[in-house]
């Protein structure tokens, strides 16, 4: 079965895995990951 979320919902969940991984991650690891990852990229055209 598929759900089909609204492209809000689907910010929002994106949202909070970004949130708790910046909450979570030492900040040199965070910015790394945020600023070397073309998947950040793909996620966040995604998710706009």
């Amino acid at each position: 079965m598929k759900i089909h979320l609204k492209k809000s919902d689907r910010f929002l969940n994106c949202y909070k895995i970004i949130w708790k991984s910046a909450q979570t991650l030492p900040y040199p690891e965070f910015y790394q990951a945020w600023h070397s990852s073309s998947k950040v990229k793909k996620l966040v055209d995604y998710y706009s």
